[in-house]
């Protein structure tokens, strides 16, 4: 199963699958995000952000409101991501999960 967090990111997804050939059962992973030129920090900043559960666009640039940086995004609690606009117990709670999780490859 793989999550994407818009459906410009499923579009991107989808032709990099087809072009890589893994529609025809190649083995390994899959990037996440097409290899779009993105020039400016903020643009760089927010597609990060919407990689996190339940974080959409607009959720993205509200978080990096009240954040600024995606350091003070991670190093928020979960009483601190409910503070925002439209982040409630259970997307800051997913939030707070994933940014202070180890990574083990699965």
């Amino acid at each position: 199963v793989v999550v994407l967090p818009s459906r410009r990111w499923f579009v991107a997804y989808l032709s990099e699958l087809v072009k890589r050939g893994a529609m025809e059962g190649k083995k390994g992973p899959h990037p996440l995000r097409a290899k779009e030129k993105v020039e400016k920090i903020s643009e760089k900043i927010r597609l990060v952000v919407e990689g996190l559960p339940g974080v959409s666009g607009m959720r993205a640039i509200k978080l990096m409101k009240k954040f600024k940086t995606i350091r003070a995004l991670a190093n928020a609690s979960i009483a601190d991501l409910k503070t925002v606009e439209g982040i409630g117990e259970k997307t800051a709670k997913a939030i707070y999960e994933v940014l202070n999780a180890e990574f083990r490859e699965e």
